[in-house]
């Protein structure tokens, strides 16, 4: 990303210097200053030109400020809550969709996430419960050692409720969910099986 020292590919004759600067960047109705631009000016012919990688880190810049101006959650934050689920790229991919190349760009600031998935990011985040039904949905098991993921599998349902209870539900169990079975049925398959053990 350093331009310093590069050849102008204007004149072929000067060298480049890398600057930063503050520029004004409109976002809808709204105006605001985006800092830290990069930009690199021609010693000799005084042309100013930018590289791709200058403008790669121009645009994660400007899509980091439209981030935060419409309430997201930065690139920094989703890949925290990313590290926090203790899964990678692609698992969180299976988690909440999107593609592992999406989420890729989501943590770099190449790419802004819809407010639908930004809300279900948050919402997984803010409830342990809401994660674990998704990560056990996805049939995604995670090697992280937060409260968070610990016993993605053993998720648990009643037999005359969806709601979760203390029984266990095997990965077996859970396959029953795979093929289009319903909450009861799985749980029934598991009480069916403690009775077998049991006896």
């Amino acid at each position: 990303m350093d331009g310093n020292n590069s050849t102008c590919p204007i004149c072929a004759k000067g060298h480049l210097t890398q600057k930063k600067e503050s520029d004004d960047v409109k976002f809808g109705d709204e105006r605001v200053i985006v800092d830290g631009l990069l930009f690199s000016i021609c010693d000799a012919c005084g042309s100013e030109v930018t590289s791709p990688e200058e403008s790669r880190h121009n645009k994660r810049l400007i899509l980091e400020k439209k981030k935060q101006l419409d309430g997201f959650l930065s690139g920094k934050e989703i890949r925290m809550i990313r590290k926090e689920c203790g899964i990678t790229q692609q698992e969180v991919s299976k988690i909440f969709g999107g593609g592992e190349a999406a989420f890729s760009k989501y943590e770099n600031g190449d790419l802004v996430q819809s407010t639908a998935m930004d809300r279900l990011l948050r919402v997984a985040h803010a409830i342990p419960e809401a994660y674990r039904w998704l990560a056990s949905f996805a049939g995604v098991i995670s090697d992280g050692n937060t409260d968070i993921v610990k016993n993605i599998i053993n998720t648990t349902f009643d037999t005359t409720d969806t709601k979760p209870t203390h029984k266990m539900l095997s990965v077996e169990h859970r396959e029953v969910l795979s093929w289009g079975g319903t909450y009861n049925e799985a749980a029934n398959m598991s009480v069916n099986c403690n009775a077998a053990e049991s006896a």
